[in-house]
């Protein structure tokens, strides 16, 4: 759970500078790092767009999305608009479809795939590929004996 969150928190504020009045689509929002990225949006202030299967469309509320999109039954560029943030945990053409949907200047944050340099220069936005950093020690304490 650690690593989870840790990667949901550094996609959103170290690589997206997300903050307070932004919006942000997180892909597989029923996920582990999906579902921490919607707690950690929210509680930055952020607009929430999540999407998931119907079957966890409730969940997503649940947690905090302010927007729910069942990606069976519905196409999320024809929900998402304008958003600032794009955190993708799934890739391919879903990574694809996004480009379009982030304003300029914004950003998309993929922990699955890296984002295509001519498609975020075309429109003015910036790309990360995000895989979690964590510090350990290099040696443990001694314990006292």
């Amino acid at each position: 759970m650690p690593i989870v969150a840790l990667t949901a928190w550094q996609s959103l504020i170290d690589s997206g500078r997300l903050s307070a009045g932004q919006t942000v689509l997180i892909h597989g929002g029923s996920g582990g790092v999906g579902s921490s990225a919607i707690q950690i949006a929210k509680a930055r202030g952020a607009k929430v767009i999540a999407t998931a299967s119907a079957a966890n469309q409730d969940l997503l509320k649940q947690l905090g999305a302010d927007v729910a999109i069942d990606y069976t039954q519905q196409k999320f560029e024809d929900v998402a608009k304008d958003v600032d943030v794009v955190l993708d945990s799934v890739g391919k053409d879903t990574l694809a479809r996004s480009y379009g949907l982030v304003k300029k200047g914004g950003v998309i944050v993929s922990i699955v795939a890296r984002p295509d340099k001519t498609e975020l220069d075309k429109r003015g936005i910036r790309g990360a590929v995000r895989s979690v950093r964590s510090r350990t020690p290099t040696s443990l304490p001694r314990s006292a004996s």
